[in-house]
């Protein structure tokens, strides 16, 4: 009667015509399911995936088994290619079915995904979808562009080589590309250097930095790139490391290729941006940023902003400058500079300050050879000769003042310090000789070394 006559279950008293109706429908769908998961369960499925398979597809379940199993593998979690593809062999579905070789390129791209991949050269998918389905490499062929049509598939050209992603692959990459560029917006351009353009690039900063006079250790160098990859970002070490030399390299680099409309370089600290009443900070700030437009924006000891209480006045000005960094992130580069563990306090001061500073590079304190380079160097450009004894001479000096470093060791500033010194001291001995040839007058002798 609940099957055949469900209206009759109204003459019971206590349910209506209507909750008859409705009793007798989920008999019929729990009939309707049962007799599909006996269907089911023919070709080897369990009752919990025939259940899933049920609930997806109801009447239409028969039908496509028939006409396209290899849907399952789309659809159902838990029905990957490969269990499609035994039920499609029981069913009797031919090898070559272009409904079977459609999911077998599916599947190959999920497989490359699996190891690292979100898309395949369009040969090498051809050939690897073909040994899986063990069909020729033309049946394969075929069936991309006809994916591609149906958006299942993107094929992308780069220079002469196809690519192809499958859609979901292809447009979650885009998002997060999207998102890390909202993260770090970048000045190089669209999609990145390619490496000629990358090498072409490092030839362009070299031939720069000659034209400025200036001879870039390879940190700086590398530094320089990375800022024009990341338009904003910080620069730790101890004074006299090359931090405002490559602020400034920046600033005439990216005027040269056209990345900033102007290029100067706008050097502050904190009492370039703070003032001393309620206010005036945010319009002394907001003055620094105006002047720094089109150029480098170089903010001198930035960890001096950290807040040393809620009041502090610096709280404001890094609010303010934040603000401007987004606003004018396409025309200024913004370089904090200062001591590294300082400098960490700095970034956690402010949530933003961490997504909007991406890179931190770290210039480490010159070494003695590097120190004794550096005095060498500006002998040679001053005419000076350095006997033997002379270089020893420098080389303990600079291993001594290595030695005994502490936080404000001046890096490169000591070397050409030494060097003034030097020049000072040469010029009082030879002050003293009755009659000096030139020999005398352009040798740095080991006495002319404080400390030596």
């Amino acid at each position: 009667i609940v099957e055949q006559e469900p209206e009759r279950l109204a003459e019971i008293k206590g349910i209506s015509e209507r909750r008859a109706m409705e009793i007798g429908a989920q008999m019929e769908e729990k009939k309707e399911m049962r007799e599909a998961m006996i269907y089911l369960q023919k070709y080897g499925i369990t009752n919990t995936l025939a259940m899933k398979i049920y609930q997806t597809y109801k009447e239409e379940v028969y039908h496509i088994l028939e006409e396209n199993p290899y849907r399952l593998a789309e659809d159902i979690d838990g029905i990957g290619f490969r269990r499609a593809d035994e039920l499609a062999a029981r069913i009797g579905i031919h090898t070559d079915s272009d409904f079977r070789i459609r999911s077998g390129i599916l599947y190959t791209l999920q497989l490359a995904a699996a190891d690292g991949n979100t898309c395949l050269p369009k040969e090498q998918l051809e050939e690897k979808a073909a040994q899986l389905l063990g069909l020729s490499v033309e049946y394969v062929s075929i069936q991309i562009p006809n994916l591609a049509m149906e958006r299942k598939l993107v094929i992308k050209q780069v220079q002469e080589e196809a690519f192809v992603y499958a859609s979901v692959f292809y447009y979650a990459e885009l998002s997060c590309a999207r998102m890390l560029t909202d993260l770090n917006v970048s000045l190089a351009p669209e999609g990145g250097f390619l490496p000629s353009e990358e090498e072409k690039l490092l030839h362009d900063i070299e031939k720069l930095a000659r034209g400025l006079g200036i001879e870039l250790e390879a940190l700086q160098l590398g530094a320089v790139l990375e800022c024009v990859r990341n338009g904003i970002m910080i620069l730790t070490g101890g004074p006299g490391t090359g931090k405002t030399t490559v602020a400034r390299l920046i600033g005439q680099l990216y005027r040269a290729i056209g990345i900033l409309s102007q290029g100067q370089l706008v050097e502050v600290d904190r009492s370039g941006l703070v003032a001393g009443y309620v206010g005036q900070t945010a319009l002394k700030t907001q003055e620094v940023l105006q002047s720094a437009l089109g150029g480098v924006l170089f903010l001198d000891e930035a960890y001096a902003l950290a807040p040393a209480s809620p009041t502090d006045y610096g709280r404001e000005a890094i609010e303010v400058l934040l603000k401007g960094m987004e606003d004018h992130r396409k025309d200024l580069v913004v370089i904090a500079a200062g001591y590294p563990d300082p400098m960490e306090d700095f970034l956690h001061s402010n949530p933003g300050l961490a997504s909007r500073f991406p890179k931190t590079l770290v210039f480490a304190d010159y070494t003695p050879p590097q120190l004794l380079a550096i005095f060498q160097g500006l002998c040679r450009k001053n005419g000076y000769t350095l006997p033997p004894e002379t270089e020893a001479a420098a080389a303990a000096r600079f291993q001594a003042l290595y030695d005994s470093r502490d936080a404000h060791f001046g890096n490169a500033r000591t070397a050409r310090n030494t060097f003034e010194d030097a020049v000072a001291r040469q010029a009082d001995r030879v002050a003293a000789l009755e009659a000096p040839s030139r020999e005398d007058l352009m040798a740095l002798l080991p006495q002319d070394l404080a400390g030596a």
